[in-house]
């Protein structure tokens, strides 16, 4: 009949809840407009159904306790609006919800909350029981929030479907977490690109070395390269590695430079972003990396003085067809044994100041018959 509308708020405070609770949700929607719901009790809000509980304003929906807010039924949870769980969250009662409580919120609801009260609610272990439409319903500041062992619950058609931006936002262990359920499946190279470098660095060189199979890395950022520990790092592919500067390049760590693979390092000499390597980072790399390396590469390299610190180990790997830009005063240090373990292509390519150096240094002494008799008319009057 329309005959409440010159009822004021104060009036409409002191009808009985069970009276109120009666209303339709248009009436208690226009009187929400018309703001004769401001005085509402406490006892008023907590007996209307889930129907109409959404037009209580968010400035008096505050007012509750926590064991007032505890008490609601699953259905009233479910309808608060964002702005009324914004505002209980500012003030505070919310404590008293549990874990299956927080799960009957609206996924909208939930993702007004900010990340200072979600991050509190992870710590109190209620977003334990959070949903896949809650999960999927929270912006990019608050889904760090969800707890590993939730996300991991999302389907891979949920996870392909979360936007960059919640991408961008996960966490080392909710990624690991969400790799290991064997729910990144259906991501994209350009969606694994935007991960964070920290997060993509935390995968396990099983999981790498599946992603890069898929073709799932061949959109790596080299922010993501570069912070990838050397566990990981061999399973970036070769076209992706080769986008890495000089400078980026230089500021590889002796574990990562030492875990490129011969592709890798054949590709980056390739693009030519090897120029900023020190002698002292050439000589971390593995010595079938450094042996992939063509012979204009090696003998720039032997120019720029980058090969003066050259190991053992990465001289004996070398094919005949780079040993010859060894600086001499590396094979000066060879031992008459590492010498003598030298094939006889290696030792045939070697140059008259190299067989030079080596029998002025005495390491010559062990050299077979064999090896002698291979070696070239110009260098064998360096042997004793």
């Amino acid at each position: 009949a329309g005959n409440l509308d010159n009822l004021t708020a104060a009036q409409i405070s002191k009808l009985a809840p069970l009276t109120i609770a009666a209303l339709t949700d248009a009436q208690m929607a226009a009187m929400a407009t018309a703001g004769k719901l401001n005085n509402l009790t406490n006892a008023q809000v907590i007996a209307l159904p889930a129907t109409t509980i959404d037009s209580v304003p968010a400035t008096v929906i505050d007012n509750l306790t926590d064991a007032e807010v505890a008490s609601l039924s699953d259905a009233q949870l479910a309808a608060l609006t964002p702005a009324q769980m914004a505002a209980m969250a500012t003030a505070g009662n919310l404590d008293n919800l549990t874990a299956a409580q927080i799960s009957k919120l609206a996924p909208e609801t939930i993702a007004a909350l900010s990340d200072a009260t979600m991050a509190a609610m992870a710590t109190a272990g209620k977003l334990d029981n959070l949903t896949n439409a809650q999960v999927l319903a929270l912006p990019a500041t608050t889904i760090d929030s969800v707890p590993a062992t939730v996300i991991d619950n999302l389907t891979d058609a949920e996870v392909a479907g979360l936007s960059d931006a919640q991408l961008a936002a996960l966490t080392p262990a909710q990624i690991v977490a969400m790799e290991s359920a064997g729910n990144l499946d259906n991501l994209t190279a350009a969606q694994i690109s935007k991960l964070a470098p920290l997060t993509i660095a935390a995968l396990t060189d099983a999981q790498m070395a599946a992603m890069a199979t898929a073709g799932k890395l061949n959109n790596l950022t080299n922010a993501q390269v570069i912070a990838l520990p050397a566990t990981t790092i061999d399973s970036v592919p070769a076209t992706v590695i080769d986008n890495l500067t000089d400078a980026e390049v230089a500021s590889l760590s002796d574990a990562q430079l030492a875990a490129l693979t011969p592709a890798q390092m054949a590709a980056m000499a390739t693009a030519g972003n090897l120029d900023n390597l020190t002698a002292a980072q050439i000589s971390k790399l593995a010595p079938l990396t450094i042996a992939a390396l063509s012979d204009a590469t090696m003998a720039a390299l032997a120019t720029a003085g980058k090969l003066a610190n050259l190991t053992p180990a990465q001289v004996a790997a070398l094919p005949a067809s780079t040993i010859d830009s060894v600086p001499t005063t590396v094979l000066a240090t060879l031992t008459d044994a590492q010498v003598a373990s030298l094939t006889t292509a290696q030792l045939a390519a070697l140059t008259d100041a190299q067989m030079a150096a080596m029998a002025t240094a005495g390491n010559l002494d062990s050299l077979t018959p064999a090896q002698v008799a291979a070696l070239p008319a110009s260098t064998i009057d360096s042997v004793p």
